[in-house]
């Protein structure tokens, strides 16, 4: 809306399981990659990948699955723009975090899940109410809409 960036949710195809007739269970056709991929208006790409948990004080990082780890990695090689949004329900809390961030916690820990303090260090606390994750981003990164362009 604001015209700083084009961002389309990738669609998770599921298997239905149904038993006498009744939806019994449900389970993604194929491994995804990240949710959310975008194109910013100065051309760039976007990419966050959304998760949730119900841990209070941590988020597990069995969560995000390897082919998800690995295709983040591969898109920093072309792109700074890659983030996790991560909410915690429990605590009705959304951050969004670099995957960066992520990728150099685990390189030098070896705890199996990022600390609530430590997100809330390196990451950025968002409105639950409005989880407009392009705001921060565009500041940190310096991009304009359309408009200031012209």
């Amino acid at each position: 809306k604001q015209g700083v960036a084009y961002i389309h949710k990738i669609p998770t195809e599921f298997s239905i399981v149904r038993r006498f007739g009744k939806i019994v269970g449900a389970f993604p056709k194929d491994k995804s990659i990240l949710d959310f991929i975008g194109t910013l208006a100065d051309g760039r790409s976007i990419y966050i990948e959304a998760k949730s948990t119900q841990n209070k004080t941590s988020f597990p990082l069995s969560l995000i699955k390897d082919h998800q780890y690995d295709f983040a990695k591969e898109i920093l090689s072309y792109t700074d723009l890659c983030f996790y949004l991560i909410y915690f329900r429990t605590r009705n809390r959304v951050y969004l975090l670099h995957v960066h961030k992520v990728e150099t916690f685990k390189r030098k820990y070896t705890r199996k899940s990022l600390p609530l303090d430590w997100i809330e260090k390196f990451g950025i606390e968002l409105d639950v109410a409005d989880i407009d994750f392009m705001k921060p981003i565009l500041k940190k990164y310096k991009i304009k809409n359309k408009e200031e362009e012209l």
